[in-house]
């Protein structure tokens, strides 16, 4: 059956990959491993927890802010509209989605541009279920679906007009290969459009309340290592791009209701 999720333990295949964790106490090494293992561990990742999120996300993985009233699908739906404008995206370009997941994301932005995106997973459950998806959608003439690596983009150089990721990139592993590959496979000039999760200025390494957030949040998202915005914005111009614009969406004044609401309120509910 297509997008039947695997019956294997991947679960297990998960925590073997990404070892013991100590979640006060990560060390380097135990990153630089993870980053290794990148592939592995988001392969097996999103077969065990893409049901669950399906259930509760819909066919979009990502969070948002919001505005005061709005849903969260109208707030999901502004948050990758917002993401194509700036992107400068257009009905005659061909684009790429950087982690696609199961084409939520895309399929929003097909409509609202009318652009060819192709999308790029590690995982073939996220391929096969993606693609029934866009058929049911009347739009596999305008989205595919690919199973790849970001370290290694199964694509020609300059054969995409613009690119965009939406908390994907995170995941790559060595993220100068990751960009490098995204800047490889655009032509000269073409935008990339990253929303990603980051460190924030205000991570203090020597407080063990702020590792061990650090380090669960890598371990519930299968980040490998989160990094701060400068060093992310030191790669992409490492290996070419100019930084264009520059902002924390989870700050902005579009999104007055922030992207974390729903956990400090079920936290408020539970815990008065």
């Amino acid at each position: 059956m297509s997008g039947k999720t695997p019956s294997y333990d991947s679960g297990a295949r998960f925590r073997d990959t990404w070892g013991e964790s100590n979640f006060h106490n990560v060390t380097e090494d135990d990153r630089q491993n993870r980053e290794k293992n990148a592939d592995k561990l988001n392969e097996s990742y999103y077969d065990f927890i893409t049901d669950h999120y399906q259930s509760g996300w819909g066919d979009k993985f990502h969070f948002c802010g919001y505005q005061p009233g709005e849903s969260w699908e109208a707030a999901q739906a502004r948050h990758e509209h917002y993401l194509a404008f700036m992107t400068g995206i257009k009905p005659w370009m061909r684009v790429l989605d950087v982690g696609c997941g199961i084409g939520g994301p895309a399929r929003e932005i097909a409509v609202f541009t009318g652009a060819q995106i192709v999308g790029v997973t590690i995982n073939e459950l996220h391929v096969q279920r993606g693609t029934q998806y866009n058929k049911e959608a009347s739009l596999s003439d305008q989205i595919q679906i690919v199973k790849g690596n970001f370290l290694d983009l199964p694509f020609p150089d300059e054969s995409f007009d613009a690119a965009y990721a939406t908390e994907a990139l995170c995941g790559a592993g060595n993220m100068t290969k990751a960009y490098s590959e995204v800047f490889r496979v655009l032509k000269p000039g073409a935008l990339l459009g990253n929303l990603d999760w980051v460190l924030t200025p205000q991570y203090d390494h020597s407080n063990a309340k702020h590792r061990r957030i650090r380090s669960e949040i890598e371990r519930g998202g299968s980040v490998p290592s989160l990094s701060t915005a400068e060093a992310h914005k030191a790669e992409l111009r490492a290996v070419g791009f100019d930084i264009l614009v520059d902002q924390d969406r989870a700050l902005a004044k579009a999104n007055p209701v922030p992207w974390w609401y729903v956990f400090s309120h079920i936290v408020f509910r539970s815990y008065p």
